[in-house]
């Protein structure tokens, strides 16, 4: 818990509980569900009852809860800045926007100095709030995703449209059969080295059989040879690839690299696939993230 005005104090209970329950050894897991169980039985209520202490803030009781880390993704909250306003002083948001789509690329909230749970701003009436003397005025603002950052992006539903957005340079994610999911997963990774053309007869390559008409691309494998993080190596050999059995999921890219731009191998000689990329993957092809 990172403490914000009122909740300084309640900040500072909780990272000492943590400290000795990791030195007691009381906690197998902590950050996980089990941590908030722990603190909930342990925290129940202050040690000082409200009713001995000044102030309005001075809290009578504590809430827990936790949230699946996974939810929190780069690929699902990709990173944002404040451009023209100063977050650091600014310790309340809400967001109304119901467009996912300008939520993320503009990012429309209202902030202000500090947080408030009067009825009315309870019903995000914060015109009419009791404590604004103390929490100050709501100001609308914008974060807007980061320069170079890309949004997440849905898979694109018409077969004819994705086949026309690949270019050679492009890496994508193509469905694992059901017989090789135990190789490296639900998805192969695919260097794109051709646009997508349609076949114009019935051939068969490399032991694939494919049927005039269907729309295909050239490319290259990659193969995993590291699991944490994931670590791919391109193979040398060109195969002819289904578009049908792609992951229609533009920009898919590997650490370090950028939209448009061929990938490059790390240091290592390895082409490193970030966990938020291989979640948002999971996700698209229903898949434990």
């Amino acid at each position: 818990m990172h403490g914000k005005d009122i909740c300084d104090g309640a900040a500072v209970l909780i990272a000492h509980a943590i400290n000795a329950a990791i030195t007691s050894g009381a906690l197998l897991d902590p950050g996980t569900r089990e941590l908030v169980l722990y603190l909930a039985d342990l925290l129940r209520a202050p040690a000082t009852p409200k009713e001995l202490k000044d102030g309005w803030e001075a809290p009578t009781k504590y809430f827990f809860g936790f949230m699946d880390t996974a939810k929190f993704t780069k690929s699902r909250v990709p990173t944002a800045e404040a451009r023209g306003w100063d977050c650091n002083k600014k310790h309340f948001y809400v967001g109304r926007c119901a467009d996912a789509q300008r939520a993320t690329e503009v990012g429309p909230l209202e902030t202000a100095s500090m947080f408030c749970a009067c009825d009315a701003c309870l019903l995000f009436d914060f015109g009419n709030c009791e404590m604004k003397a103390h929490r100050g005025q709501m100001v609308s603002v914008r974060v807007p995703l980061k320069k170079g950052e890309v949004a997440r992006t849905n898979q694109i539903d018409d077969l004819n449209e994705w086949s026309k957005m690949l270019k050679p340079g492009m890496v994508v994610a193509v469905r694992a059969a059901a017989h090789e999911l135990e190789i490296e997963g639900p998805y192969w990774l695919l260097l794109v080295d051709s646009e997508a053309f349609e076949l114009p007869e019935d051939m068969v390559h490399t032991t694939d059989e494919f049927e005039a008409g269907w729309l295909v691309v050239r490319g290259r494998w990659y193969s995993l040879v590291q699991k944490s993080p994931r670590g791919y190596k391109l193979k040398e050999v060109n195969k002819l690839v289904l578009v049908n059995a792609m992951i229609r999921l533009p920009n898919v890219i590997f650490s370090g690299g950028s939209v448009g731009k061929a990938p490059r191998a790390s240091r290592s000689g390895l082409n490193v696939l970030e966990d938020d990329m291989h979640n948002l993957l999971m996700s698209s092809v229903g898949g434990e993230v």
